[in-house]
């Protein structure tokens, strides 16, 4: 019947080729996933997606997807996802560093510094975590 079947995996430019030609030709085809072509930020959003899919419960592609959620200006899921790092590693002064800044992007001034404080308190040597605390303080005393 003139019929087969091709399974493998094909770097993007090789997919687009065949992809063409399939359809000049009227083969059909199932693409997997997606290609987002020069569009680093999707390609990179989308890489974190799959990511998140296949390792939920990792404290790394957790604070990792957090940190761009919170740079995409997504702050209310960059929290969450720290939130959920922390849970998954409690032990991990980045990762309540990672939640403080993204508590204080959000504004959340008091729970940022419980978080800085809480990162001191597992590496007290931190100059970053000192300077996140800082900037947390001096906004909190500008509050009325």
């Amino acid at each position: 019947n003139g019929s087969f079947t091709f399974a493998g995996f094909l770097p993007a430019r090789d997919a687009f080729q065949v992809c063409e030609l399939a359809d000049r030709k009227g083969m059909r085809y199932a693409k997997l996933g997606r290609h987002h072509g020069k569009d680093k930020v999707n390609k990179v959003r989308g890489l974190f997606y799959r990511a998140l899919e296949l390792a939920p419960g990792n404290a790394l592609v957790l604070r990792l997807a957090g940190v761009l959620a919170r740079n995409l200006g997504r702050i209310e899921q960059a929290i969450a996802l720290a939130r959920r790092a922390v849970d998954q590693d409690p032990l991990g002064a980045t990762t309540y560093l990672n939640l403080a800044i993204s508590l204080y992007s959000g504004d959340r001034v008091a729970e940022a510094e419980g978080a800085c404080l809480k990162a001191l308190e597992l590496t007290p040597q931190s100059a970053m975590t000192r300077a996140v605390l800082s900037l947390t303080r001096v906004l909190s005393a500008r509050r009325p």
